[in-house]
């Protein structure tokens, strides 16, 4: 308030000394402070403002009476020189039944950035208690002006004039807005009257009527005796007899009416004119407007004898039962579409396409000022656009995932000019958005522009059955999007056509980079892309898993294809040219291409007919069936390409039939294995392009590979590849300087490359990707190690529980597990893999349909594994398997395993739920040893805990408890499988279960019905029963899940965390990073670590025994003489004691 004073003061001492300004600073509606007492003590010239509290819209002026004003003063709701904060509207409004102002006889008057609202008044027709709900103002001698600027009439009543009445005086409104004001008889907003100075017409510019009605004349404005212009304003939803939006009336003396660049629309009138009635011997003048979805029994503009109607370029589309406009000259009428931007929302913009741009006369434009009602540039293009807005022709930006409105993708494309960009905003990122309906463009040289195929997915609703585009605007340009599930379906080749599942192209030009295509069908031609009389150039993309009757992938026809880089792969063409079929003089050349596993009846690579040619080079084809067919008159030329057999192609030079090696076809992995015979093969004076598919460089060993991908492998001489989300530099992996951002990038190099064998991941949130199917894919053969800060050089220096590293299915960023997210978070397929200190959250698994592995979609949202496996140091939770059609089949929320022998050490799970069995982990095959684990707080129908059917699970050292469900803890479903217990604590308070071992799961040692008293979430306390409770040597590594020594005293503790040791009071224990040793297991040397400078160890064993020890401070221990097994080593450091587990090989 403060502040707001001082502004005050200095806006006060700015102003002349001819006027003063008063500040309204009470909402009362007299005495000191208040608007009344402002205008009582105004002189003529001075200026009325608010303080920024009173007036405001929580704490509007409430009057109680009609204020009357007979001298020229202003009253300012903002004051343009005070801060941006001030307020910018004073609200005043009636709390009884009365008109807010009555101005008579008082010069200029003016209202800016003021809302009147709730007047009223209700007199006798043709007495001044029947005008102007708002505002009456008149003058006996024609020199009253009201003037408004940015001001806002609302819900105001009167008999006549639902908002103001102008007799004899002046009335010039700029920028503001009438709504939702109505009279019973005429004029629901405005009525204008009296023998106006023709000199001084009444103006309205910038302005909206909205929602007035009127019972019988004119639902906005009714004029009589007024001549008017109106000028780049809206009318709609206006309702009156006659003249829904406005009419004129026949007084004595003719007078006109000048309306320029305005738009009409959803106004009524019940019994004639819709938009304008004209009395006899009016004028009218109607220049470059839209009148259009107007509605009366009888046309849209209607005069009576003797009217003047002088149109010129009217837009004119409305509901009429007779002729549209009588009383009219001939005059031009703009034909075609109009589109609205979104007029159920009352957004009357028209978009790109419409008939009514640049169709305007600038000639017949005299405005105000040169700005539409928006304030945009009133000319942008060639010439004037009709209506009141003029259309910005910008770029476009799609920030909607879901419908058709204001910020979604057909909304963008719809409201394209020629030469412009969609845009995608980063909010719609992994999320796909949906496509409801082709979206067609007729504009040249339009561009689509994506966040990356894995980003930006265009994906067509479930029934749609249509593509996502048709373009026949030249040069059409496609980045970084992935198409998804388009369906084609009625038979022709025009926008409503089956040819081209997700686009269709004619007598244009198609650029297709780093974008996508999947599973997009039709039942004719070109799974993803038909191209008719144009060409198409496609560089970096996917296209998979598309289908055809002839093209699985892509059809063209009368015009070129360059393919460069790109990877077509299981596409069906059920007829001919399972992936590209060439129909007629067609050139073609594909270079670093695979065209691998695609099928058809005939030709399952490419067909080609009727005078087309094929060029291949360093390609790789491997398709079932015939890879190439041609007929006669078409030719064929192939160099440095694979083929899965000879076709002793004429011309032709270094063709090779040999298995490529790909990684893992099976999973659409076709980059090329670290053995395989393709490498470095191809000729790199066919290449054009500095990258391949992945983003490498196109050629890394001097000699670039065939197919799209180039062998990364040569660029690492070390076995560890770096990860880290925040990295910059050359996120090529090789070091923390320059790691890898995407982990599932990195995972894939891991796949490709032999000599990677370990996947390091600084801290950080990563996930799968964006759709629900993404995971990620462990490779055989690696360890995925969490936990890093980004500095270490050696894996024992990191801390998981310091530097938490989160694997997330949370794919719609609702910081929860729930439909949308990730299916299965981590998949581990093969044999002797690790994945090691992880936070594995928010998988969603909850799509029944899916069995590309068995049952992957309803199970193992958090990890699904089938192989040899391990898993270390993990807290696995909140994840979900429920799928809602089928309740009794959801399983493994946390886990499933469905093969193999997979081991589980030091993890925690914790608050997942299945609908079925298995809340937190479920063997449905293979064996499942769980050490040290803590299984609390799952959910299931049965064993929200452990449930095994074919499976069999060894628990030992491990803590369940409050899993809930039939044998809420674990649960033997009946099958093939065994469960064994040793040395682990059951509790459980959760309906109908209890803290017994389950009779059919075999062991000892175990604790039972005993509360394992946890704190801090999941760890135990220094009077837990799982203190000292378990099995030595069941456990190999050195560490918890906190990171603290595995081992505190002599015997290990129970569940994923250890007590660490309590010391007497003159022992205090040395902080966990004071000494690190390694490598840790050791074979023959253990090395010591640390910053102090004088300390002493002892080596215990198993059994508690002392085996070696040093008063001196020593650097190295050797171990090559210890026996095999698990010692305690414990180093000493003044009264400072730090105990760790060794393990010894």
């Amino acid at each position: 308030m403060k502040k707001t004073l001082l502004y005050l003061l200095l806006f006060l001492s700015v102003t002349t000394a001819f006027s003063e300004t008063i500040v309204v600073t009470s909402t009362n509606d007299s005495g000191p402070g208040t608007l009344r007492q402002a205008v009582i003590d105004a002189n003529p010239g001075d200026k009325i403002i608010f303080d920024g509290t009173a007036g405001s819209e929580t704490n509007p002026i409430m009057l109680s009476a009609t204020i009357n004003i007979n001298k020229a003063i202003s009253i300012l709701g903002r004051v343009p020189w005070l801060p941006i904060n001030y307020p910018v509207t004073a609200y005043i409004k009636m709390n009884t039944n009365q008109r807010l102002f009555n101005i008579e006889n008082a010069g200029d008057v003016s209202f800016s950035d003021i809302v009147f609202m709730d007047g009223y008044t209700n007199g006798v027709l043709n007495t001044y208690e029947a005008y102007g709900g708002a505002i009456l103002v008149r003058s006996l001698s024609n020199t009253t002006s009201l003037n408004l600027t940015r001001c806002v009439f609302k819900n105001n009543y009167a008999t006549e004039g639902g908002a103001i009445t102008a007799i004899s005086a002046n009335l010039n409104a700029f920028n503001c807005t009438f709504e939702n004001n109505s009279a019973a008889a005429r004029g629901g907003a405005i009525v204008l009257g009296g023998n106006i100075n023709t000199s001084r017409p009444a103006h309205f510019n910038r302005c909206k009527f909205i929602s007035n009605t009127a019972g019988t004349n004119g639902g906005a404005i009714l004029r009589v005796n007024a001549n008017t212009t109106i000028y780049n304003s809206l009318f709609h939803d206006n309702t009156a007899e006659y003249g829904g939006a406005i009419a004129i009336e026949s007084p004595a003396t003719p007078s006109a009416l000048e309306e320029r660049n305005n738009t009409f629309a959803f106004n009524t009138a019940t019994a004639n004119a819709s938009t304008i009635y004209l009395g006899e011997n009016q004028q009218l003048k109607t220049y470059n407007s839209i009148h259009a979805d107007n509605n009366s029994v009888a046309n849209t503009i209607y005069g009576e004898s003797n009217a003047g109607i002088d149109l010129k370029r009217l837009f004119s589309n409305n509901t009429v039962t007779v002729p549209t406009i009588i009383g009219s000259a001939p005059y031009t009428q703009i034909q075609g579409e109009l589109g609205f931007y979104d007029a159920a929302n009352n957004d009357f913009r028209v978009l790109a396409f419409s008939s009514t741009i640049d169709t305007g006369d600038g000639g017949l434009s005299n405005y105000l000022d040169e700005t539409d009602l928006n304030g945009n540039p009133r000319q942008v293009g060639s010439n004037y656009d009709l209506g009141a807005y003029e259309n910005s022709c910008n770029d476009q930006i799609v920030t909607e995932v879901t419908g058709n409105a204001l910020g979604s993708f057909s909304k963008a494309v719809l409201n394209l000019c020629e030469g412009k960009t969609v845009y995608f905003d980063p909010i719609t990122n992994n999320t796909p958005i949906t496509i409801t309906a082709t979206s067609v463009i007729h504009r040249n040289n339009i561009t689509l522009s994506g966040n990356g195929k894995d980003a930006t997915v265009l994906q067509m609703e479930a029934g749609a059955n249509q593509r996502h585009l048709f373009s026949d605007g030249k040069n059409l340009t496609i980045e970084g999007i992935h198409f998804k599930d388009g369906n084609a379906q009625v038979i022709s080749q025009n926008p409503t056509s089956s040819s081209g599942g997700a686009i269709l192209v004619a007598n244009a030009n198609l650029n297709v980079t780093h974008s996508k295509f999947t599973n997009n069908t039709t039942t004719a031609y070109g799974g993803a892309i038909v191209m008719i009389s144009g060409n198409l150039t496609s560089k970096n993309s996917e296209y998979i898993n598309n289908n055809a009757t002839n093209g699985g992938a892509i059809l063209i026809s009368g015009g070129n294809i360059t393919s460069t880089n790109n990877l077509y792969a299981k596409n069906a063409g059920s007829t001919q040219g399972g992936t590209i079929y060439l129909l007629e003089s067609v050139n073609s050349v594909f270079t670093n291409d695979a065209m691998v596993d695609n099928t058809s009846t005939g030709r399952s690579g490419i067909a080609a007919f009727t005078n087309s040619n094929i060029t291949l080079q360093n390609t790789i084809m491997l398709n079932p069936g015939n890879d190439m067919g041609r007929d006669n008159s078409s030719t064929f030329t192939a160099n440095n390409t694979n083929f899965d057999a000879d076709y002793s192609i004429p011309g032709s030079n270094s063709t090779f039939f040999t298995n490529p090696g790909f990684v893992d076809a099976a999973n659409n992995n076709y980059r090329l294995s670290g053995n395989s015979p393709l490498f470095d093969i191809g000729n790199n004076s066919y290449n054009t392009e500095a990258e391949d598919l992945d983003g490498n460089s196109r050629i890394i060993n001097g000699t670039i590979d065939l197919g799209p991908y180039e062998n990364p492998c040569v660029m690492y001489s070390s076995d560890v590849l770096y990860v880290n989300a925040n990295a910059s530099g050359a996120n090529d992996g090789s070091s923390w300087a320059n790691a890898i951002t995407d982990l599932n990038e990195a995972l894939n190099l891991a796949t490709s490359c032999s000599i990677i064998q370990e996947v390091w991941v600084a801290a950080g949130t990563y996930t799968p990707g964006t759709l629900e199917t993404d995971s990620f894919n462990i490779p055989s053969h690696v360890k995925v190690l969490g936990g890093f800060n980004g500095t270490e050089t050696t894996a024992d220096e990191r801390n998981w529980a310091e530097n938490p590293t989160i694997l997330s299915g949370d794919l719609n960023n609702s910081l929860t597990e729930n439909p949308g997210d990730s299916h299965t978070i981590v998949t581990m397929l093969g044999d002797n893999a690790e994945i090691n200190g992880f936070y594995i959250q928010w998988g969603y698994a909850d799509d029944g349909t899916d069995n590309s592995h068995p049952a992957i979609g309803r199970s193992g949202a958090g990890v699904y594994n089938n192989g040899d496996n391990r898993i270390y140091n993990c807290a696995i939770r909140s994840n979900i398997a429920d799928t809602p059609d089928s309740p009794e089949i959801g399983i493994g929320a946390g886990l499933v395993s469905f093969g193999g022998t997979l081991d589980i050490i030091n993890c925690l799970f914790n608050s997942n739920t299945a609908s079925a069995n298995g809340g937190a982990i479920s063997a449905e095959s293979g064996t499942i040893n769980l050490i040290n684990c803590t299984i609390t707080n799952n959910n299931a129908n049965k064993g929200g805990g452990v449930h095994f059917y074919n499976g069999s699970v060894n628990a030992t050292n491990t803590i369940f408890t409050n899993n809930s469900g039939v044998n809420g803890n674990i649960n033997d479903d009946g099958g093939a499988g065994t469960g064994t217990a040793n040395y682990s604590l059951f509790y459980n308070t959760t309906s109908g279960n209890n803290g017994d071992v389950p009779s059919n799961i075999s062991g000892g040692n175990n604790i039972e019905d005993i509360d394992p008293s946890y704190t801090n979430g999941y760890e135990i306390t220094s009077n837990s029963p799982a203190v000292d409770a378990g099995n030595n040597t069941a456990n190999p590594l050195a560490l918890d899940l906190n990171a603290n020594n595995r081992i505190s005293n002599t015997t290990i503790d129970l569940g994923a965390y250890e007590v660490q040791a309590t010391l007497s009071n003159n022992t205090i224990n040395i902080t966990s990073n004071a000494f690190m040793v390694y490598p840790n297991p050791t074979t023959n040397m253990l090395y010591i670590k640390t910053n102090l400078n004088d300390y002493s160890y002892e080596l215990y064993n198993i059994q508690g025994q002392k085996v070696m020890t040093s008063k001196e401070t020593v650097s190295t221990i050797n171990t090559s003489q210890l026996a095999t097994g698990v010692y305690v080593l414990k180093l000493h450091s003044h009264n400072k004691t730090q105990s760790i587990k060794v393990i010894k090989q």
